[in-house]
């Protein structure tokens, strides 16, 4: 049909190959077959045996139903969305004298957390950018809570070469070091991430004007990163903290939403609703705050934020089709607003 839904190429065993999503069934699946000249294209065609298809409401519809099947099924022949294995978190650790660290997992008493962020190279920027900007340690040294110091007779490379402090050395004040730790958990929990932005612009601006173009670029790309992350989760942070919410499209029809997810009706060919993460809002003793609170993102299943993302930007992109029928809870996300630092492409005159 020429209506909006998702497709599913399989093969003949009825196992799914690949899952996609259109506004206009007929012409899409179509396209395949006309000179779609994708690399494994062919090959898809070749192991198809059956195509099915889904009819759904609307654009945003197909688009939740398409990642949902896709992270239930994990098609071979689908590179998006099937990849959160691969997501990474960057957490502060929790020691003497605290570290940055990325790492895969995190626990429920991790309380400074950014992610998930969708690879471990964005989330090693985003630690590169906190560690330019603020100096902490970068070393693994374990530093026991009653350890005497020093614990080397030399500082680290890092220290030695002036980008970080080495605490193992003696040589750093525990004081002002809570201190840079307090700045960056403020800006990572928050606060105003312009005190991490600062540093590294001034450092691209310094290395730009010494033609060191190579080291601005990468500063500029761990900014970037950073800015990037903390946008993500204030889309996800806005959207999650309405308990219900309807949006109306110009023509009428209707998409219901629980805690940002997508509330899809039973029927033939429907996907059932996933399970909410334990740490949405109805779990929550009544007058505990910290359900909003945006670190807790982090322990949500990086399958619920690829969702709750797609819904955030569907409604900036669609503001002008959809609007805001009725909210329970808040629309809203009390993060402050993250600056784009994006490179921009030269254009030819």
């Amino acid at each position: 049909p020429r209506a909006p839904g998702v497709y599913i190429f399989r093969d003949r065993n009825r196992t799914p190959l690949y899952v996609g999503k259109a506004t206009n069934l007929r012409s899409r699946v179509r396209s395949y077959f006309s000179g779609d000249d994708r690399r494994k294209i062919p090959q898809l065609l070749r192991e198809t045996a059956t195509i099915d298809h889904v009819v759904c409401d609307d654009p945003i519809e197909a688009a939740i139903r398409e990642i949902r099947l896709i992270q239930q099924w994990q098609p071979r022949f689908n590179r998006q969305g099937k990849n959160t294995k691969k997501y990474a978190y960057v957490k502060l650790t929790d020691e003497r004298f605290p570290r940055v660290i990325v790492t895969r997992k995190v626990a429920r008493t991790d309380r400074v957390v950014l992610g998930p962020l969708p690879s471990t190279a964005m989330a090693h920027l985003v630690r590169e950018a906190i560690e330019t900007a603020v100096p902490i340690r970068r070393c693994a040294t374990r530093i026991g809570k009653r350890a005497e110091l020093p614990l080397c007779s030399a500082p680290c490379t890092s220290a030695q070469l002036g980008v970080a402090p080495c605490p193992c050395s003696g040589l750093v004040d525990e004081g002002d070091y809570q201190a840079h730790i307090n700045t960056i958990t403020a800006a990572l929990t928050g606060g105003d991430p312009q005190v991490l932005f600062e540093p590294l612009i001034q450092r691209m601006n310094r290395l730009a004007a010494a033609e060191r173009f190579e080291d601005a670029a990468a500063t500029r790309d761990r900014l970037t990163a950073l800015a990037r992350a903390l946008r993500r989760r204030a889309a996800t942070n806005g959207v999650r903290n309405a308990e219900h919410m309807v949006l109306r499209r110009n023509d009428g029809s209707v998409a219901e939403f629980r805690f940002g997810r997508m509330q899809i009706a039973a029927g033939p060919g429907r996907t059932p609703d996933p399970p909410f993460s334990d740490h949405h809002a109805s779990a929550v003793p009544a007058g505990d705050s910290s359900s909003t609170r945006p670190e807790l993102l982090a322990h949500l299943a990086p399958e619920e934020v690829d969702e709750l993302l797609l819904v955030a930007n569907f409604m900036t992109r669609e503001a002008k089709r959809w609007r805001v029928a009725s909210v329970t809870g808040e629309l809203a996300s009390a993060l402050p607003r993250v600056h784009i630092f994006e490179a921009r492409r030269a254009t030819r005159v």
